[in-house]
C-alpha cells in the first residue's frame, strides 16, 4: 500500500515538475503592440500576453482606429475603440479595417504560438501523460475521462464559442435576455447558466461563461456516458477499455453521408450549445430511468423525485428529447407486454410523463403563438405543423439519399441487434432505445416549424435519440460479446463510425 501511495505521488510530484517549463515560458510574456498609419487611418492594435502554451487560451486585446468607416476584432464587428478578450485556436489576433475610401486592410498581431513548437508539444506531451497516470491511481478512469475530454473538445468549443452562429446567437438572447428576461427562449436553462455565471464572477464575459458551462457539460457526457457503459455491460471490460469506448462515443458519427449532410444523422453536434448541456442531462435521465423500467428499484420518493427534476431540467435544456421520451413512456405497457416483463408504472407517470406534459405544453403555448416574446423569434409567433418530409425536401434530399443517410446512421444499432436479434428482443432497455429513435426520428420527417422551415429544429431529438441508442447498443454488445466473429463485425463498424467522423472533423 505504502509502495502504491508513493508511487502516485511520485506520478503528481514529475507532472508538477513538468509544468514549471512552461510556467517559465509564459511568465517570460511581453505585451505586443502594433501602431501605424494608413492614409488618413491611424490605428493602434495590442494584445496581452504575446504568446500562449494551448490551443484557446485566452489573451487580452486593445484597439483604437480613427478615421474609418468599420472596424471588425477577429471578425466581429466593433466600434472605433475598446477591449475584448479572444481566445485563438487556429488564427492569432486580427483587425480588419474599412477605410473612408472604401478600401479594407488587415492588421495582425503575431502571438507566439508555443504549442506548436516542438520542444513545447514534448512537454505537455509528457506532462499530460503523467497527469493520466496520476489521475487513473487517484481516482480511477473517470479521472481520465475529465482529462481527455478537456484535452479534446476545450479548444473545439472555444473555437465553436468563437465563430459558430448558433453560440453567438445563443449568448446574444442571453445577453438581452439580462435587460428583458421576458425575451428567454422557452429551452432557457443555458442561457439562465451563463447570466449566473457572469452575476457570480463580475469579470466573466458570456462568451467565457458558456465556455465554461459547456466544457463541463461535456465532462458531464463522458462520465455519464462510461457510467451508462458500465451498467449497460454488467460491468465486463476493464475500466480503461470502457473509459475508451466512452471518448469514442462522443466522437462518434455516420458510416457516411449520400448526396447531402442534412439527410444524416448526427449523434454527436458540436456547434449548438443547447444540444450539448441536453446530452448529459439525457443520459442521466436515461441512467435514473433504467431501474424502473428493469424492475430493479422500490419505489422510493427520492428516486422518482430525482427523475422528475432530471425530466424538468432536460426539457428545459432543449424539449426534443423529452418530446420523443414521454411517448416512448406512453407506449411502454404494450412493449413491456410483448417482452413479458414488469416495470414501474407509477415511477414512469410521476417521474416523467406529469412533469414532461407540464413543461412541453408550457413551452408551446409560450412559444407557438402570435405574441411570443421570444428573441429566438425576433418577436413573433411561429406553427408547428404536420408538414412531412419539408424540412429535407427544402433542403434539397432526394428521397434515396434520405433512406440511405438513415442506414449509414444506424450501423451499429442495426448490426447489434441483427447479431443478437433472440437476446436483444428480450432487453427492454434496448427496444426502449430503439422506440426513442424512431419517435424522435418520426417527428422530424413528419412535422415542421414555420416560418423557419430551413431551421431543422425538429432533427435534434433525431440526433440525441441516436446517440443514446448508438451507446446501449455498444452497452449490450459489450455485455454478449464472446470474443467470436460477431464480436469482431461488431467492434469493427464501431471504429467505422469513429474513424469516419474523426476524418470529417479534422
Amino acid at each position: 500500500m505504502r509502495r502504491q501511495t508513493g508511487m502516485t505521488l511520485g506520478l503528481w510530484l514529475l507532472a508538477g515538475l513538468l509544468a514549471l517549463p512552461l510556467l517559465l515560458w509564459q511568465g517570460q510574456a511581453q505585451p505586443l503592440t502594433l501602431e501605424t498609419r494608413n492614409g488618413a487611418a491611424t490605428i493602434r492594435f495590442s494584445a496581452t500576453p504575446d504568446r500562449v502554451l494551448f490551443p484557446a487560451q485566452c489573451i487580452g486585446v486593445a484597439w483604437q482606429a480613427e478615421g474609418i468607416q468599420a472596424i471588425y476584432v477577429n471578425g466581429r464587428g466593433s466600434v472605433g475603440a475598446g477591449t475584448a478578450e479572444v481566445c485563438p485556436v487556429d488564427n492569432i489576433p486580427f483587425l480588419n479595417i474599412v477605410l473612408q475610401s472604401g478600401e479594407e486592410a488587415r492588421y495582425e498581431l503575431p502571438v507566439q504560438r508555443l504549442y506548436q513548437q516542438p520542444l513545447v508539444i514534448v512537454v505537455w506531451g509528457v506532462l499530460l501523460l503523467m497527469l493520466g497516470l496520476a489521475l487513473y491511481r487517484t481516482v480511477g478512469a473517470p479521472g481520465v475521462i475529465v482529462l481527455a475530454v478537456v484535452v479534446i473538445f476545450a479548444p473545439m468549443l472555444r473555437s465553436q464559442m468563437n465563430l459558430v452562429n448558433d453560440y453567438i446567437d445563443h449568448n446574444m438572447f442571453a445577453a438581452i435576455a439580462i435587460a428583458d428576461p421576458s425575451k428567454l427562449p422557452p429551452h432557457f436553462l443555458y442561457h439562465i447558466l451563463i447570466i449566473g455565471l457572469t452575476q457570480l464572477f463580475p469579470g466573466m464575459n458570456l462568451d467565457n461563461a458558456g465556455f465554461w458551462v459547456m466544457l463541463v457539460a461535456y465532462c458531464l457526457t463522458g462520465l455519464l456516458t462510461y457510467a451508462l457503459l458500465r451498467r449497460l455491460s454488467d460491468g465486463k471490460g476493464r475500466p480503461l477499455l470502457l473509459g475508451g469506448l466512452a471518448l469514442g462515443m462522443m466522437l462518434i458519427g455516420p458510416l457516411g453521408t449520400l448526396e447531402s449532410s442534412v439527410a444524416a444523422i448526427y449523434p454527436n453536434i458540436y456547434h449548438n450549445p443547447t444540444i450539448g448541456l441536453m446530452k448529459p442531462l439525457a443520459l442521466a435521465t436515461l441512467l435514473a430511468l433504467l431501474p424502473f423500467l428493469t424492475n430493479e428499484a422500490r419505489l422510493a420518493g427520492w428516486r422518482v423525485g430525482v427523475l422528475a427534476l432530471l425530466t424538468v431540467l432536460v426539457t428545459l435544456a432543449k424539449p426534443n428529447f423529452t418530446m420523443a421520451l414521454a411517448p416512448a413512456a406512453a407506449l411502454l405497457l404494450p412493449v413491456a407486454w410483448w417482452l413479458d416483463r414488469r416495470i414501474q408504472w407509477l415511477a414512469l407517470l410521476l417521474g416523467v410523463l406529469l412533469p414532461a406534459g407540464a413543461v412541453l405544453l408550457w413551452q408551446y403555448l409560450f412559444l407557438f403563438n402570435a405574441s411570443s416574446t421570444s428573441a429566438a423569434l425576433g418577436g413573433g409567433g411561429a406553427q408547428l405543423v404536420f408538414a412531412p418530409f419539408e424540412f429535407y425536401t427544402v433542403s434539397g434530399v432526394d428521397p434515396l439519399a434520405l433512406v440511405v443517410n438513415l442506414l449509414l446512421s444506424l450501423g451499429l444499432p442495426l448490426v447489434v441487434y441483427g447479431l443478437y436479434f433472440a437476446a436483444a428482443r428480450r432487453e427492454i432497455g434496448l427496444n426502449v432505445a430503439w422506440l426513442l429513435f424512431l419517435i424522435a426520428q418520426t417527428q422530424a420527417y413528419l412535422f415542421n416549424e414555420r416560418p423557419q422551415i430551413g431551421s431543422g429544429n425538429l432533427t435534434w431529438g433525431g440526433q440525441i435519440a441516436l446517440y443514446i441508442l448508438m451507446l446501449v447498443s455498444l452497452g449490450y454488445g459489450l455485455k454478449w460479446e464472446q470474443r467470436d466473429w460477431r464480436t469482431a463485425l461488431w467492434a469493427l463498424v464501431f471504429a467505422a463510425h469513429l474513424v469516419t467522423q474523426v476524418l470529417r472533423l479534422v
